[in-house]
C-alpha cells in the first residue's frame, strides 16, 4: 500500500469500488485504502469501519501489525484534523451567519464569532508563532541558554525576596532600612 497524501485522501473521497476482488488480499487492500479515504474527511473510526465494510476489530489487527497500515492511519487522522482545524479557523476569521428574531424587527441575521474557539486554536498554536516569530527576527537561543536566563532571573527574584524579608525583619525590630528598591 502506498501512502498517499492529503489531498489524494481527500479526493479519493469514500468512493466504493463495487468491482468484484480477486483475492481475499486485493479486497482487504481496497477495503483498507476505503478506509483511510473516509477516515481522512470524517476522523471516525466507526464511521469509516462501517463505510468500508470492516470489523473494527481487523482495522486495529492490521493497524497493530502491519507498519505501513499504521502510518497511512496516522497520516489520514492527521489530515482530517488538519482540515477541522481549517474549517474551524475559517468560522473564527470569517464568523457563522446566524439568524435572530427581534421584536419589532423580526428576523434579523448577524455575523457571529466563535471568540472562545479562537482562543483554544490561539493557545494550541502559541508555541508554534513563538518559535516562527524568533526564527524570523533571528532569535537562535539554545535550550542552555534559555535556561541559563531563566535561573538568572530566578535568582534575582530570590535576591529581591530576601531583601524584602531582611528590610521587613529589621523594620519590625524598629531599625530604619536602608532598601534602595
Amino acid at each position: 500500500m502506498t501512502q498517499k497524501n492529503g489531498t489524494e485522501i481527500a479526493k479519493q473521497g469514500s468512493t466504493n469500488d463495487n468491482r468484484p476482488a480477486k483475492s481475499k488480499q486485493e479486497l482487504a487492500k481496497r477495503q483498507k485504502e476505503i478506509f483511510l479515504a473516509e477516515l481522512a474527511v470524517s476522523v471516525n473510526v466507526t464511521a469509516s469501519a462501517a463505510k468500508a465494510d470492516i470489523p473494527i476489530s481487523n482495522l486495529y489487527y492490521w493497524r497493530e501489525h502491519d507498519p505501513e497500515f499504521c502510518s497511512a492511519w496516522m497520516f489520514a487522522l492527521e489530515t482530517g484534523y488538519a482540515m477541522l482545524e481549517a474549517a474551524l479557523l475559517d468560522r473564527c476569521l470569517n464568523g457563522t451567519d446566524k439568524e435572530i428574531h427581534r421584536a419589532g424587527e423580526g428576523v434579523v441575521k448577524i455575523r457571529e464569532y466563535d471568540n472562545a474557539t479562537a482562543l483554544r486554536l490561539l493557545m494550541v498554536h502559541k508555541e508554534m508563532v513563538a518559535m516562527a516569530r524568533a526564527a524570523r527576527e533571528g532569535i537562535h537561543e539554545s535550550k542552555s541558554d534559555i535556561r541559563a536566563k531563566i535561573d538568572r532571573k530566578l535568582d534575582e527574584m530570590r535576591d529581591r525576596l530576601q531583601k524584602r524579608r531582611d528590610a521587613e525583619q529589621i523594620s519590625s525590630r524598629g531599625l530604619p532600612t536602608t532598601d534602595s528598591e
